[in-house]
């Protein structure tokens, strides 16, 4: 089973330690990178630090981040620090909340965003997920998202 925590460091295209998700000490980001053999997926910036410009997207990452019930939904998890918003590279997870937890069940890179909050296309990335976690482990990675945010974006 992967652990995952949250640090506050630089990372290859952004200079000021911000929030970065690891996973099993590794950065996200990185790990991804390796796992789809994408190095453009490198030095992408989580969404979890409020980093995103619009609005509407921040409350999409808050909504989606937990869902609500026995249900799944796509959450915009990393993104390009240029633009901190989902027109560039968006990789996403597909969330799942069920009576035992929470779960990863799987991670991609989307592409082409049809509207608000939409993705013409998602290229899931093989034998990457899922990852679990109880409802306390999760709730707990969550408030230490929240501990460790801090604006580097502006």
């Amino acid at each position: 089973m992967h652990r995952f925590t949250v640090v506050r460091q630089p990372s290859k295209y952004v200079d000021d330690p911000h929030l970065v998700l690891l996973i099993d000490g590794v950065p996200f980001d990185v790990y991804l990178a390796r796992a789809a053999g994408d190095p453009t997926i490198e030095g992408l910036v989580t969404t979890l630090d409020g980093c995103l410009y619009d609005p509407g997207d921040q409350e999409l990452v808050a909504r989606t981040v937990l869902p609500m019930g026995p249900a799944s939904e796509l959450l915009p998890v990393l993104v390009c620090p240029d633009d901190c918003d989902f027109s560039c590279s968006v990789v996403v997870t597909e969330v799942e909340h069920t009576l035992q937890g929470v779960c990863w069940t799987r991670v991609g890179l989307a592409g082409g965003a049809t509207g608000p909050h939409r993705f013409e296309s998602i290229r899931w990335f093989e034998g990457v997920g899922p990852f679990q976690w109880s409802h306390d482990e999760y709730q707990r990675f969550l408030a230490s998202c929240r501990e460790l945010a801090r604006p580097w974006w502006t």
